[in-house]
């Protein structure tokens, strides 16, 4: 193998990793909730229409609702796209105990999880090939016959 391939294949071991770690990071909320979240019907109190920084129009909604005997007051924002609420509730996810840590049901990054779980995989796939290769090195066995990148 030449150096140029074997600087092509540390780049890419770098954007894998550097993927891996922003996923993770960008994930750990979203799996605080799906460990110790709990949902319950809250009360609408307000909705706004706010601009972010960007310019982009979106909906606040505040709202209110009872976690261990204690009325929390919280809001969240989504696209001017959401359907709103049937009645006078709307049901939110939120973390007992810790205030400022709500959010609508639903309301989530789903997207970073799973770019979070597809790098694991990833990463255990190619930890395992690197494991089979160098025993077959230590063994003297034969290269596996399928992988024809390497003869």
């Amino acid at each position: 193998m030449d150096a140029e391939e074997e600087t092509k294949r540390v780049k890419m071991m770098l954007l894998f990793g550097l993927i891996f770690l922003v996923s993770g990071c960008a994930s750990y909320g979203e799996l605080k909730y799906l460990i110790w979240g709990q949902t319950t019907d809250a009360r609408v109190v307000d909705v706004t229409e706010m601009r972010t920084r960007r310019g982009r129009s979106q909906l606040q909604v505040e709202y209110s609702f009872t976690d261990n005997a204690a009325t929390r007051t919280e809001f969240d924002a989504v696209p001017r796209s959401w359907p709103g609420t049937d009645g006078p509730t709307v049901r939110v996810q939120y973390l007992p105990g810790v205030p400022e840590a709500s959010r609508l049901h639903g309301n989530g990054g789903k997207v970073w999880l799973g770019a979070f779980l597809a790098c694991l995989a990833i990463g255990l796939f190619l930890i395992f090939r690197i494991w089979r290769d160098a025993r077959a090195a230590v063994s003297g066995a034969p290269a596996v016959a399928y992988d024809r990148r390497y003869r």
